[in-house]
């Protein structure tokens, strides 16, 4: 018995065709790790012009893990809320159907 297996693709494996539209696989999933986690600083010499070092700088590095509570906090605090307006509209309209339901059964 044989069996054919597809090889795997790295980094990430292929779009599924109903989950993912190609652009947006190209513009988030397809991007190398290295471009996006950081950019190169190049440091030249002052007299001959010669790039003598080039580091790689991460741009998430200033920030702490406070910031990002704080800002999940944020996000979070916000949909909350409307998540909660949402219901409490919901609720509202089944009371006041409910409410004219009972009436209703009272006046007859």
């Amino acid at each position: 018995i044989e069996v054919e297996v597809i090889k795997p693709v790295d980094p990430f494996p292929s779009p599924l065709e109903e989950s993912l539209t190609w652009d947006i696989y190209s513009s988030y999933v397809l991007l190398q790790p290295s471009e996006e986690m950081g950019t190169k600083v190049e440091v030249k010499a002052e007299g001959s012009g010669e790039v003598t070092e080039t580091t790689t700088v991460d741009p998430l590095e200033n920030y702490t893990i406070d910031d990002v509570k704080s800002a999940l906090g944020e996000v979070t605090g916000d949909v909350l809320r409307n998540l909660q307006t949402e219901i409490n509209e919901k609720l509202q309209k089944q009371e006041e159907a409910y409410t004219a339901r009972i009436s209703k059964l009272i006046k007859q």
